[in-house]
């Protein structure tokens, strides 16, 4: 091979070359999106299997406690179980005309999601939340969240700190409450 020729043959080697490295990069970054969305999506659905079981099987308990000013102030828990495992539970309770709900998503005793709301209570509209978060756990690692209403604590590192925390109070509560309910068969 002499001279333009060769030039040719080396201009389609490194155009190739370059359109296989270009396709490589396209596989790589589309398998990172995917990794990147894949957690989401598994949380999403054990989310949405927990909500459908509790539908047909959620159990409920009342506990009377009291604020720090010691004004008394009745919880409602609801939880699930799948194979002897709680899969989600919630605490609601009100206080000065105001409902706070708070709810845990779970997957083999580690927190995968978690939302806390606070609506007006008895409200005409349905979707009148004063504030509200949803955030979302790989790994004990909070990976997102998202915020709705005026809700005052947006700093990432404090969040993740003190969501797990509370989750961590709650869970250990729930444990010792239903332990000793009485079991129906």
């Amino acid at each position: 091979m002499s001279g333009p020729r060769r030039t040719r043959v080396a201009s389609i080697f490194v155009r190739s070359l370059g359109m296989i490295i270009i396709l490589q990069l396209l596989c790589l970054s589309k398998s990172a999106i995917a990794q990147r969305t894949d957690w989401r999506s598994r949380i999403d659905e054990k989310v949405q299997w927990a909500d459908s079981l509790s539908l047909r099987s959620q159990k409920i308990f009342y506990l009377n406690k009291f604020l720090k000013n010691n004004r008394p102030v009745k919880e409602t828990w609801y939880y699930t179980l799948q194979d002897e495992k709680i899969i989600i539970f919630e605490i609601k309770y009100v206080t000065d005309s105001i409902e706070f709900n708070e709810i845990y998503y779970l997957d083999n005793g580690r927190l995968i999601c978690m939302e806390e709301y606070e609506v007006p209570y008895l409200s005409v509209y349905a979707d009148d939340v004063r504030s509200g978060a949803a955030l979302f756990f790989d790994n004990h690692n909070l990976r997102q969240f998202v915020v709705t209403g005026s809700n005052k604590n947006n700093n990432r590192s404090n969040r993740s700190y003190e969501s797990l925390k509370r989750f961590e109070e709650r869970y250990e509560e729930l444990k010792k409450t239903i332990q000793y309910q009485p079991r129906r068969y």
